[in-house]
Parts: C-alpha cells; structure tokens; sequence
C-alpha cells in the first residue's frame, strides 16, 4: 500500500475505544501512517496504556505499540482531544448481549452523543462495533444529527481474528459502506491505506449483515463438527476417522475439527442476527440451534467424563477426583490470552454439576497464574505449571488447542496421575498417535471408549 501523504485530509483519526478491536486497529493504521488519537473511558485500561501495555496478549503487539506511543504517532486520553484536528472518528466500543441474549447498545449510543458535541462540518464517523441490522442508520445517525452538523456516515466491520489481528488488517479484504455514496467512496479510500482490497457494500445494512454472517457461519460449521463428533461416540467411531475419509481429495465436504466453541465473537453475533430479524418475525433457526448445540458441548462432555470414570473404576467412580482443566484462554491457536466467551467456565460449572465434591485445577500456557488467581473461582485451584496441573489428578481435560498441548510429553505427564488416569481431550490432539497414549486411559471427543488400556 502507498503511505498516508502529509496533506491527506483524513489522515488525523479519533480511535474511539481502545480494547482489543481499537488498539489493533490503532497501531495498524499508526503503521500504515496515520496519527492516531486513542480515547478510553476505562481508568484501569488507559492506565495500562499510558505504561505502554496493551493489556491483553497479541503476537508483536506490544513491540509496535511501544513504538507508536513514545514517537506521539498514538496518543491516549480519557476525553475526545480538541483541537487536534482530527476529521475521522472510527468507533470500536464493544457490544456485548446481556443474559437474555439481547445486545446492549449503551456504549455506542453513549459514543455518539459524545461525538455529537464535537463533530464539526464535514467528518467522518465510521462504525466498527458489531450491531444489529439497521443501528448504524436508525440508533447512531439520529444522535450525530442532534448536534446539527453534516458529517459522513459509514460503517467498516472489524473481521480479524485474535491472535493474527495486525497481520490480518493488512491483507484481509475491508467491507465498507457509506450513507451516501461519497460517504462509502471517502471510507474506502482510508482503508486503501491498509490493505489492498476493499469491498464496497449497497447500503449500510448490508455491511452490518455481512459481519453477522461473517461469524455465524463459523460458529454454525463448528456445530455441525460438534454434532458429528457426538453421533460418532454411541456408534463407537472415531471423529477423526470421518474428517479423513469425508474431506480427503474431496473438494465438497469440509468438515470442520470439533472442540469448544466461544470467544468474544461467536458467543454473541448469532443473537444479534436473530434479534436484528425479530421486527420482520424471522426466526433464524439454524443459526440458533448451531449456538444451542456449542453451548451444551461443555455439559455434553462433563456428562461423558462422568460416564468414563464410573466404567474405569467397576461402576462405583471417585468421590472426590481431582480434575484439571488444561487451558482457560477460549482458544489456543492462534494463541491468546482472552478469557472471553470462554467454555472453560461452563465446563467447569457442568463438572461441579458431575462431581460437587470435585478438586479443580486450572493451568493455562498463556495467561499468567497471578492473573488465574484473580478469577476467584471458588474452590480452584491454579496450577503453575503443566507439571503441577497434571500431578496427583485422576482426570485431566484438554480445553483448548494450543500449540503446547500438541507437543507436550503426554506419556510422561499421565505416568504423574492418580488412578485411573484418564486424559479427555477435546481437539484430538493425540488421537491416532499411540506411543503417547499408552498405559493411560486417552478418551478424545468424538471417539470410540472400546473401556481397554490403550
């Protein structure tokens, strides 16, 4: 991409909300040329700003950031900075679903009565949070209006995954829609400055849609492998065994690895789907019962560790196992260290529901012990090491996918277990690769339990 020229009009941008989507945001445009003016509301996440950290783990992130943030290329503050000529506003405040499942569009509208008061004649406001369909036109336009100025209108998803966010920002397609057309035309030309392909969109309901679909495809393929991974286990075949003879030189099935299903992303973007149709009486029942089927997984699961640990100990199981959680983050490749969304909590709740008098440890590769502490998950212990996670406990669970796990001694860290010794993993990570698994009872999802030492 070219750089940003010096005279380029838009060239000043207001980042508003500094989280995740807005720092790596942030720092890519500050690496493509830009001047950057970051605004958090969040003391303890601006906090962590001001000392340079980006207050959660993305592959050299925090080399750039350092970088940007001593030459003034980024700049922090609790308000929208005056006078420092910015003209474009990209708006990445979350927008989480509460406990009926419902978005809550608080901070965005709280975002766009704030910008009101600052909008001048001629910028631009570019919409980035996820919404439901039709916000950007019918929630957020009013407010902006209200401080009668004449701005451009557009709304640009954020469609990066975590873990390979500045890589991604520079070579994923960028969907872009505008109010009006020259609004759309203005927006395109600023991610230009990014990545080499830009998709401009009809209208910006259409762009809203194109994330929701972006994620809920995901999220429903995921729960297709999930489902097949729970009919191949009462059949007594193996998962793996059906990814490799369905998808082998075969160009029209790709079925998917199953595993837990969360994340700040995926947890959330089928309901505001289903709630961006409720005003025209659709119900999207795929979507919704794909999200049903990654919800249960967890109780799924506990219900099936139950059912193995009972048949290795004549029927009678153990009052109290000890059970370990191997990884909290809500995935672990690409590795990172949000604990959004993540299925380790409901796992551990559908596990307690199993075994109430259950010892628990928790361990994860990426995330900090002193940071699990501060969980206070009642009753939980944190380990320090893999060592000390696998050390004494009857069961062990492998709960997300990181590259660690892959390659850990898993012989020699099940020789450390109590009786009867048994390994759940839920991404098949050593599935087919006997010489790990012997000796020790290896029970993956979506596999045959033939109740023999492997």
């Amino acid at each position: 991409m070219n750089p940003v020229p010096v005279i380029y009009e838009d060239r000043v941008i207001g980042v508003i909300g500094m989280g995740y989507v807005g720092v790596t945001l942030a720092v890519g445009l500050a690496d493509a040329g830009f001047q950057i003016y970051g605004v958090e509301k969040a003391e303890a996440v601006l906090e962590q700003l001001r000392q340079m950290k980006p207050g959660f783990y993305e592959q050299d992130l925090e080399e750039h950031l350092i970088r940007h943030l001593k030459s003034g290329r980024i700049q922090v503050s609790q308000e929208i900075p005056a006078d420092q000529g910015i003209r474009t506003y990209i708006v990445t405040v979350g927008t989480p679903v509460g406990p009926d499942k419902k978005i809550r569009l608080e901070p965005i509208m709280e975002v766009g009565r704030q910008l009101a008061d600052v909008l001048k004649d001629g910028d631009m406001v570019i919409l980035r949070s996820t919404v439901k369909v039709g916000v950007t036109r019918h929630t957020v336009l009013p407010l902006l209006q209200a401080g009668g100025t004449s701005v451009d209108l557009a709304f640009c998803p954020e469609r990066t995954v975590e873990g390979k966010a500045l890589s991604e920002l520079s070579t994923l397609p960028q969907i872009v829609s505008g109010l009006t057309e020259s609004a759309c035309l203005r927006a395109a030309r600023l991610f230009s400055f990014l990545t080499p392909t830009v998709i401009k969109v009809g209208s910006l309901e259409t762009a809203e849609l194109a994330k929701l679909v972006s994620n809920t495809i995901r999220d429903v393929n995921f729960a297709f492998a999930n489902e097949i991974a729970l009919i191949c286990e009462p059949l007594n075949i193996n998962m793996s065994e059906i990814i490799h003879a369905t998808t082998l030189h075969y160009p029209r099935c790709n079925l998917s690895a199953p595993g837990p299903v969360g994340g700040p992303c995926l947890e959330k973007d089928p309901y505001i789907l289903a709630e961006s149709l409720e005003l025209h009486n659709v119900v999207p029942k795929l979507t919704l019962t794909g999200r049903k089927i990654n919800e249960e997984l967890p109780i799924r699961s506990a219900e099936r560790i139950a059912e193995i640990l009972r048949a290795y100990t004549d029927g009678k199981g153990i009052v109290q196992p000890e059970i370990a959680i191997l990884g909290m983050a809500f995935k672990g490749s690409p590795e990172t260290d949000d604990l959004r969304g993540s299925m380790a909590f409901p796992l551990i709740e559908a596990i307690r529901k199993q075994f109430p008098d259950a010892a628990l440890r928790i361990f994860d590769p990426v995330i900090s012990p002193g940071k699990l502490a501060k969980l206070s998950l009642d009753g939980v212990q944190v380990a320090n090491t893999l060592e000390d996670a696998f050390k004494g406990t009857h069961v062990a669970v492998i709960q997300n996918n990181h590259p660690v796990f892959r390659s850990m001694p898993l012989h020699q860290l099940a020789g450390t277990m109590a009786s009867p010794a048994i390994v759940y993993d839920f991404w098949n990570l050593f599935q087919g690769r006997d010489n790990d698994v012997r000796k020790f009872k290896y029970i993956a999802l979506g596999a045959r339990m033939d109740g023999e030492e492997q």
